[in-house]
């Protein structure tokens, strides 16, 4: 059941001008890149034409890497936390379905298929990325909080005290709800897609 507390709510209110600081403020601390792990925010495409691996079976394993933990590993992490994501596994899926059957299709080639490999993720991937992942979302709760003690305070957001105390208040559960609300309008609005694709090539 999703919670209603007022913090949420409050927290949500100031949704859509969090969102706009994280696309205007790339260096805030969350969705930095990490070409290991794909967070949304991921390098400029003529990066990635650049430095994208030449083994084919390389280039399948970090497109199936990346929806692995898009897909399966940020709702994996919010269900054990009480909370599941109602929104952006759907929403991924969805955006993403052409690629999703390219990748499906290029491991039935060699004779598996994605959904046996992104099982197989979940004993050799998960147990490193769910403390990642956990860290992210956290650091996207409390970007969230910085944000809201700054409007209340009516200074920046780079002003704020931040004390032990709101640092105690951060919750996954809460941090998995702000996610869900806020990782596909973040993702919309970024290179996530242009690039993802460009790792695509080849599949």
């Amino acid at each position: 059941m999703k919670r209603t507390t007022r913090s949420v709510y409050e927290k949500r209110f100031f949704l859509s001008l969090f969102v706009i600081v994280l696309i205007l403020f790339a260096g805030v601390g969350i969705y930095n890149v990490n070409r290991k792990n794909m967070p949304l925010e991921l390098p400029d495409t003529n990066e990635v034409a650049s430095q994208a691996p030449q083994n084919a079976l390389d280039q399948l394993s970090i497109v199936s890497g990346i929806v692995y933990r898009h897909l399966v590993a940020y709702n994996l992490v919010c269900t054990e936390s009480g909370q599941p994501l109602e929104k952006y596994p759907a929403y991924f899926s969805a955006k993403y379905a052409d690629d999703i059957r390219r990748i499906d299709r290029a491991w039935n080639r060699r004779g598996k298929s994605l959904e046996s490999v992104l099982t197989d993720y979940d004993s050799r991937r998960y147990p490193k990325l769910a403390p990642e992942i956990q860290t992210e979302l956290i650091d996207l709760e409390r970007q969230m909080a910085i944000l809201v003690k700054a409007q209340k305070a009516n200074i920046l957001p780079k002003d704020v005290h931040w004390t032990a105390e709101d640092e105690n208040k951060l919750n996954i559960k809460d941090a998995c709800l702000l996610f869900d609300d806020a990782a596909p309008e973040i993702g919309e609005k970024t290179n996530f897609a242009d690039t993802f694709r460009q790792y695509m090539r080849g599949i």
